[in-house]
């Protein structure tokens, strides 16, 4: 179980229920995939050697508890190319790239599927399929990311059968269809 983590515009925040008296939480890998796309340093990847008193703009985890793993710190690659490409074809592969390279740890314990759109000339979707180990259920994570604020605008939770991958419509007021490739 873990504290449901979501992007408020300004790192990500907590979540309160609607009583406002309790924290919601999770018994997903939700918040894993969201730092690792959105929880890093933006500028680079965390350096591996750095003076006592500098500044890194990264997941405090990854100095305190993956300080010798670099291939498990996570360093938002991205939300990097996604502040640093255009929104075309091409773009979309980078984008593409990206969310692999950042979630591709990930497939030693779970299976992992994404999926990127362009919705919208400043929108992009980014579909994240999880699939834990023993369940024949998978959970479908969608951000949108707007390109002008460069920022995530919303998320998308939704729960389906688990397919072998191709193009699934996603329910609950999202009305497109993502086609999940799995890595």
């Amino acid at each position: 179980m873990d504290l449901k983590i979501i992007e408020t515009g300004s790192g990500g925040d907590v979540v309160l229920k609607e009583s406002r008296c309790d924290l919601v939480t999770i018994d997903g890998l939700q918040n894993m995939a969201y730092l690792a796309m959105f929880g890093g340093n933006t500028e680079s990847n965390t350096p591996n050697n750095r003076l006592s008193n500098e500044q890194a703009y990264d997941w405090w985890g990854n100095s305190a508890l993956m300080f010798n793993e670099p291939g498990q710190q996570f360093n938002s690659e991205t939300e990097r190319v996604l502040n640093n490409t255009a929104l075309t074809s091409a773009g979309r592969e980078a984008i593409f790239q990206a969310v692999r390279s950042d979630l591709l740890f990930m497939k030693q314990f779970c299976r992992v599927a994404i999926a990127v759109s362009i919705l919208t000339v400043d929108t992009v979707v980014l579909g994240i399929r999880i699939q834990e180990p023993g369940t024949v259920t998978q959970k479908d994570y969608i951000y949108i990311w707007d390109a002008t604020k460069r920022e995530l605008e919303d998320e998308y939770l939704n729960n389906k059968t688990f397919g072998e991958g191709g193009s699934v419509p996603t329910e609950g007021g999202f009305d497109y269809v993502l086609n999940f490739i799995f890595i």
